[in-house]
């Protein structure tokens, strides 16, 4: 955990993991208007890799969080760089997975990013966000 001092208040952050992710959970129904399903939280733990989510936590309890996955742009099928055909199958039905990004770059997505009301204040969604973009550039760099 990385103790971090900000408007000499201290909060600690920490990584999403099978161990807590219902605290996630708990987060985003209190926080978000949205209500995500089991798979949600269960891909969030198969296919993606923590280094983008995180936990804030204020004298050990969770007051924040941001989930953030890395995708190429050919994941997509908008946005200035990816290509208006598709590839076609055998039987010339068109492949959302054939979608090629020109210049083939990354992006950052963030699925959730979340404070308890009575924590916004204190720049922790800030810290984090910033934390999860900086960590993004470092493959590039």
């Amino acid at each position: 955990m990385l103790a971090v001092k900000k408007s000499r208040q201290l909060f600690d952050l920490g990584d999403v993991n099978t161990a807590n992710v219902l605290q996630l959970r708990v987060l985003n129904t209190a926080t978000l208007p949205v209500r995500y399903s089991d798979k949600f939280y269960r891909e969030l733990l198969e296919n993606y890799t923590n280094k983008y989510m995180k936990y804030a936590f204020w004298n050990g309890f969770v007051v924040g969080g941001i989930c953030a996955r890395v995708e190429n742009d050919a994941d997509s099928n908008y946005g200035p760089d990816a290509k208006d055909q598709h590839d076609t199958d055998d039987n010339g039905k068109s492949s959302d997975k054939s979608i090629v990004n020109k210049k083939g770059r990354s992006r950052l997505y963030i699925m959730t990013l979340n404070v308890l009301a009575p924590y916004r204040r204190y720049g922790i969604g800030e810290y984090y966000y910033s934390e999860v973009i900086d960590l993004s550039f470092i493959p590039f760099l």
